[in-house]
């Protein structure tokens, strides 16, 4: 009995100790891929806005993964205080003079990326700051290595419709001050539809009143136009008797 008790717990401390080797090599694999177990370099930036930051999502150097963001919040100032992990052998490509960008693509989600600094400059340190591209110094840097990059089409139109929207969202824009005029000339017709509501009768009795003048007119030139026409008529009629007696008169005689 023994013997086959102990037989028995071997074969289960066996499969026990290999189920744990199992866990722990599966555990290893994800770990590596994950890159849990490797040394990084960690770098911390300023931005204005922190629209589509994502705890873990990747960052990028020329279209390459090289880290991920390890945590982001406010600080002080209300701006976004972001902490990034970049992996240990792509540590001594962040150098100075390097740039850490938020790039919006057409398609998919918001990702940073870091445009490079000269390889002649001198490597920036671990838990160095490195520039954000919405920052004076960081627009003087993107604007001199503009000939360099190669930007998309997708990225010049999300730039463009960002600039668009941005200004649209502007409170002293564009847009917000047309729609102010629009209010005031609203609110004006309304005010000229409420007097012209009000003031309908007036105008209906200023109507009416011209009405009956311009039937007043029209009956006095009438009575003015046939009385000279009678008028005419007799005056010429007498001078016809006159002018008809003066010439028939055989009788009478010469002074």
């Amino acid at each position: 009995m023994l013997s086959k008790a102990s037989k028995t717990e071997k074969i289960t401390n066996f499969f026990i100790i290999w189920g744990i080797i199992c866990i722990l090599s599966i555990v290893v694999l994800i770990g590596r891929g994950k890159r849990w177990f490797s040394n990084s370099f960690s770098y911390y930036s300023i931005f204005k806005k922190g629209d589509g930051l994502s705890k873990g999502m990747l960052v990028y150097m020329n279209g390459v993964p090289i880290g991920s963001l390890t945590s982001y919040k406010l600080d002080g100032n209300n701006n976004i205080a972001l902490k990034i992990s970049v992996f240990e052998e792509h540590g001594r490509r962040i150098r100075k003079g390097s740039v850490l960008r938020l790039v919006s693509p057409l398609l998919g989600s918001k990702i940073l990326e870091i445009v490079p600094g000269s390889v002649n400059d001198p490597q920036l340190a671990n838990t160095s700051y490195i520039t954000p591209y919405d920052s004076d110094e960081g627009k003087r840097i993107l604007l001199g290595k503009m000939s360099e990059m190669p930007v998309s089409t997708a990225e010049n139109i999300m730039s463009n419709i960002s600039n668009m929207v941005e200004r649209l969202n502007d409170p002293s824009g564009p847009l917000f001050s047309n729609l102010e005029n629009f209010k005031i000339i609203t609110n004006n017709i309304s005010k000229i539809s409420d007097k012209l509501l009000t003031n309908q009768e007036k105008i209906d009795n200023i109507f009416k009143y011209a009405e009956d003048t311009t039937q007043n007119i029209d009956i006095i030139t009438r009575s003015l136009r046939q009385s000279s026409f009678f008028k005419d008529k007799n005056t010429k009629k007498e001078k016809s008797s006159i002018d008809l007696n003066e010439s028939y008169d055989p009788y009478k005689k010469s002074k």
